[in-house]
């Protein structure tokens, strides 16, 4: 694309000092996406060499933001260079918005630069009411995401995967790091707990599975019909008392009388 510069304001948006474009619009391929005729989006893509791409600058105008074209963006570049490259790389500032929504891409952070944004941006930036000032760097290994895992998020205590799930009622899908065995530290994030926070929103863990080096375990929406255990159903009233449970929960929750109740036919047998 030789008119990149016609865009940049879009540009700024994501970084906004334009000596730092510079460093990187030529050099870089540029993706606008469009719809109706509108400009929505646009992201630049350079080649970092040994086999790792980067996006370098990813906004959406305003306009269109919150309506997931940004997350469209960075699995459209996944998908375009799977074949050519092993890793995605993405570098942006130490943001409580941006990181997570790029944990939401499948990516994950790999390392960290302190001091970057303050060291080279001439003024402070702020963004979700804090200042920036370290650089992030997350990756997605192309190579092993054919099949996509969406929301690897990395949440590290139950409030924040609550908070998580109130906010994300249309996902289909999330990916956490738990620890297994009785909850005991109130600062580390147990399965059971998870569980629990789960169930409160309609929620159901199924399986895990190894993503970029860590054992993570998937989360979502509980399916209609789908089977529930007497342990979980009691889980469920204690949920309720406690104050825990919402709407989106109770929505899917199977017959909750004393009628209801199922022995496992295994356990029965054993009897």
């Amino acid at each position: 694309m030789d008119n990149k510069r016609d865009y940049l304001q879009l540009l700024l948006l994501a970084d906004e000092q334009e000596n730092m474009i510079e460093q990187y619009l030529d050099r870089g391929t540029m993706f606008v996406l469009e719809e109706d005729g509108q400009v929505v989006g646009e992201c630049v893509v350079t080649d970092e060499g040994d086999g790792m791409i980067e996006i370098q600058n990813l906004a959406i105008a305003p306009a269109f933001q919150r309506q997931g074209y940004g997350k469209k963006l960075v699995a459209f570049v996944a998908d375009r260079y799977r074949d050519e490259y092993d890793i995605l790389q993405i570098g942006t500032g130490d943001s409580p918005l941006t990181v997570p929504f790029y944990e939401s891409c499948g990516l994950s952070v790999h390392h960290v630069i302190p001091n970057y944004i303050i060291e080279h941006y001439e003024q402070p930036i702020f963004e979700g009411g804090k200042q920036l000032k370290d650089k992030v760097y997350l990756r997605m290994d192309l190579k092993n995401t054919k099949e996509k895992c969406l929301n690897i998020l990395s949440i590290q205590t139950r409030q924040e995967f609550r908070e998580w799930l109130a906010g994300h009622p249309d996902e289909s899908e999330c990916w956490v790091l738990v620890k297994r065995g009785k909850p005991v530290d109130p600062e580390t994030f147990y399965y059971l707990d998870a569980v629990e926070e789960a169930l409160c929103f309609g929620w159901i863990d199924s399986t895990h599975k190894e993503i970029n080096g860590v054992r993570m375990q998937r989360f979502g929406p509980r399916k209609k019909n789908s089977p529930w255990t007497e342990l979980n159903k009691e889980r469920v009233r204690r949920l309720e008392k406690l104050g825990l449970m919402t709407d989106r929960g109770r929505a899917v929750l199977p017959p909750m009388g004393p009628r209801s109740f199922r022995i496992d036919p295994d356990v029965e047998t054993a009897l």
